[in-house]
């Protein structure tokens, strides 16, 4: 007699959560605890504190960088609050040691200390535009700014009589440094917030701040406890101040080092066009923000988006542009002696980055050779460019460049040099 096995083979099922995966099988349930345990309640409050602080379905809701640039920001907001208390208390102990800021003195300063600020701040606002193409070493320049104020607000304790002038300095310094700091924050909660949650990671973000800000005053509070009595209140906030002022300026540095945020601007298609002419590779960002302070100088060179008028008063010119330009979505020329980009009115980033590329072999060849003639520099410098930009991009994000980060300087002006007259001539339209 045949005997036949009832054993039914387990149906399993692969969950998948980002980069997490478990196995599980159908008809399988989890035991649940009966009773609270010790070990219940430790995982209750690890579960509580992940969710005050971190995004739901972290780490893979936030980007692979999220991790170590919010652990240095975390770093550098306690070592801020630990000079900003230090600061703190030497402005406070300045404005008890000289009897005229007391009182009404003392509204005065502040309405003066606002209303400086303030301006500055509308004068600075033009920072901005230079400092989102190019944020990584304006963060770290403005973060020394900002220590800089801060430092010397604090040595304000020990020269009372000039207060109100060492105040004001301090203030317009760490405003400017703000302006300059301001424009990269647009630009990483996006980046880092992957699965639509912006909202919840600056949330988050604002929670791990505050428990810096927490943790940073009481750090100052005690060592300005402990040194006053040492060596003096004056000498204690300002030596306080200029170590936190390093601790901070290095998180930054190492925050800005751990953030995937190479834009490819002016400075990184320069490097390129270098690196293109020497061995056809593509060079990599540099790993060091400190490497790339010296770009800071640096201000628009390839402007585009330009009107199309001035490459429309000779004629022949013209025509022969269009046959060199036919296959490609924009338009060069020099004008002024300086490159002129006009673009088509279908252009995108890879084509504003291939206009970009072709300016900076253009200012090389001319660097090297000045003998060349303005056509023979733009006719050479077309043939450098590859056709092909979007290739090339790819090639530069497995490099380490953002190549969603395509940042230079445009005028917005877009040109159809394709549309037909009513004559059956020619001509451009401009939009």
């Amino acid at each position: 007699m045949e005997i036949q096995s009832s054993r039914k083979i387990a149906r399993k099922v692969t969950e998948y959560n980002g980069k997490d995966k478990r196995t599980l099988e159908v008809g399988q349930t989890n035991p649940k605890a009966d009773r609270v345990t010790i070990g219940g309640i430790g995982e209750r409050v690890g579960e509580t504190a992940r969710d005050l602080f971190l995004p739901q379905n972290y780490p893979n809701s936030v980007s692979k960088d999220y991790t170590a640039t919010r652990a240095w920001w975390f770093a550098r907001d306690v070592f801020s609050n630990a000079v900003g208390y230090c600061s703190g208390a030497a402005i406070g102990s300045a404005l008890g040691i000289h009897p005229v800021w007391g009182g009404a003195g003392m509204a005065s300063f502040n309405m003066i200390r606002d209303r400086t600020s303030q301006t500055v701040g509308f004068a600075s606002s033009f920072l901005t535009p230079t400092a989102d193409k190019n944020p990584r070493p304006w963060i770290v320049t403005g973060e020394l700014l900002e220590s800089a104020g801060m430092t010397l607000e604090t040595a304000a304790a020990s020269y009372s009589d000039q207060l109100l002038p060492i105040a004001l300095s301090a203030s317009v310094i760490r405003v400017v440094a703000g302006a300059m700091k301001g424009a990269w924050m647009a630009n990483i909660g996006p980046r880092q917030a992957i699965s639509d949650n912006l909202g919840e990671v600056g949330a988050k973000n604002g929670n791990q701040g505050f428990v810096a800000s927490l943790l940073g005053a009481g750090i100052g509070m005690a060592a300005h406890s402990a040194l006053s009595s040492a060596i003096g209140t004056g000498p204690a906030s300002t030596l306080i101040a200029a170590v936190g002022s390093v601790g901070a300026i290095f998180s930054t540095s190492m925050m800005v080092n751990s953030l995937n945020m190479n834009p490819v601007n002016e400075t990184a298609i320069d490097r390129l066009a270098e690196s293109l002419d020497k061995n056809g590779e593509v060079v990599k960002p540099f790993s060091s923000v400190w490497r790339e302070l010296p770009s800071m100088a640096r201000f628009s060179q390839y402007p585009m988006g330009l009107s199309v008028e001035p490459l429309l008063k000779d004629e022949k010119r013209f025509k022969e542009l269009e046959q060199m330009y036919s296959g490609r979505k924009y338009m060069m020329d020099i004008v002024d002696d300086e490159p002129y980009v006009v673009l088509a009115q279908d252009s995108q980033a890879a084509d504003r980055f291939q206009a970009a590329l072709q300016c900076a072999f253009l200012t090389r060849l001319k660097k090297n050779d000045e003998t060349l003639s303005n056509k023979e520099l733009v006719e050479q410098s077309l043939a450098k460019t590859p056709g092909d930009a979007v290739a090339l991009l790819e090639r530069m994000e497995k490099a380490g460049w953002s190549t969603d980060m395509v940042r230079v300087d445009d005028s917005g002006i877009r040109v159809d040099w394709k549309a037909g007259g009513q004559d059956g001539s020619e001509e451009s339209k401009t939009s």
